[in-house]
């Protein structure tokens, strides 16, 4: 059960390799974040709604061992946790659907559900399966602003123990869990080999939109864990650079986000789909992880990091933790000074990229070899 909607889902190559590396043992069905029947009449009406009551079928085969089910609700998870009959009749409008999904396709076979985030804890008991992962890929137990949510807290702590299996892209998370429960792995994020933007190097549209000018780049959501106040640090220290964020505006960090579109020097792209990104990374300068660095944020794993890899160019970050055995080779910014001497050296020149040694610690990481390592551990949880 993925926590997006599956084309603009975060995960998808870590999904699809699931798919791939358990082919000879099972199928891999996506259930996609459900369709609200309320939310969705004024939120995304033409782009969730409409396509869903057009639908002919429930279930859409994506490729030979990967399916799409789309179900729905009549609320929405965020409020299943405050107002308990909501989420009362939610849980059994979804346990019919995937309970219907069971006996008309998969009658007899064992049922291992893939799950991402605390919420769904209570809808457990309403659903029929055998063997329970919990993907934790970020820290559930925290807000986005480093302060704890004691709810979501307990409810994750919960949801760990009744799992056969969680996996955690942190060691901070890692060795927190690891006090209560053994069953538990950790794995950082990935990348498929196959995302390349050598075909791309050069005089792009992109470089010849803003020739002679230096692009400095952030590929991601832009959310309320950025630190806005160095990005306006940098839009007036390097008014002749271009700062281009390209993604999809969280509302959280909406506000924080417009008001720096007052300098010139700030260019927004909107979300753009995957396979478009390479285009914007090689007009890229240089990548930007600009992360508030709290509680929440020192156990993420920015999957942009090897993004950025795969695309050459040099890695300005902030000093997340998870990237600190990385900072040899990239711009790892211990203050905020720091950060703003290192886009001057990008600006300049005088940082060098490893190449041999980008694409090493890329390919490393990919995607396959994080499944198969899960597949081992996760194989011998299930005997």
């Amino acid at each position: 059960m993925i926590s997006g909607e599956w084309e603009l889902y975060h995960r998808k190559e870590f999904v699809k390799s699931i798919a791939a590396n358990f082919v000879d043992e099972s199928e891999t069905v996506v259930i996609e974040y459900p369709v609200s029947i309320l939310l969705n009449l004024f939120f995304k009406f033409k782009s969730r709604l409409l396509p869903f009551l057009k639908r002919k079928t429930f279930l859409q085969k994506t490729n030979t061992n990967l399916s799409l089910f789309t179900p729905f609700v009549f609320f929405h998870y965020k409020i299943w946790n405050k107002i308990a009959v909501l989420g009362y009749i939610d849980s059994l409008l979804l346990s019919y659907q995937l309970k219907q999904l069971k006996k008309k396709q998969y009658c007899n076979d064992k049922i291992i559900l893939w799950v991402y985030s605390p919420e769904i804890y209570n809808v457990l008991k309403f659903l029929d399966y055998d063997y329970l992962v919990y993907d934790m890929y970020d820290d559930n137990e925290y807000n986005y602003d480093g302060t704890l949510n004691e709810k979501l807290s307990a409810l994750n702590k919960e949801l760990i123990l009744k799992s056969t299996l969680t996996i955690v892209v942190a060691r901070s998370i890692y060795n927190r869990i690891k006090k209560y429960t053994d069953k538990v792995i950790y794995s950082t994020n990935g990348i498929n080999p196959e995302f390349n933007t050598d075909s791309l190097i050069g005089e792009n549209e992109i470089r010849k939109k803003y020739a002679g000018k230096k692009i400095i780049g952030y590929l991601g959501t832009i959310r309320s864990w950025l630190d806005f106040n160095l990005i306006e640090d940098l839009l007036k220290e390097f008014p002749k650079c271009i700062f281009m964020f390209v993604g999809y505006v969280n509302r959280n960090g909406a506000e924080s986000f417009e008001k720096l579109k007052k300098y010139d020097n700030l260019v927004h792209i909107d979300f753009i789909p995957q396979y478009k990104t390479p285009e914007y990374l090689a007009a890229f300068d240089a990548g930007l992880i600009v992360f508030t660095v709290n509680d929440f944020t020192k156990s993420v794993f920015p999957y942009k990091f090897y993004e950025y890899l795969f695309a050459k160019i040099p890695i300005i970050t902030t000093a997340v933790p998870e990237l600190y055995e990385f900072k040899e080779n990239i711009m790892y910014s211990q203050t905020k000074q720091d950060f703003i001497d290192n886009v001057r050296k990008v600006i300049s020149g005088d940082f060098f990229v490893d190449k041999s040694i980008y694409t090493k610690i890329a390919v490393e990481n990919s995607w396959d070899s994080k499944v198969k390592i899960i597949k081992e551990v996760l194989s011998k949880s299930l005997k």
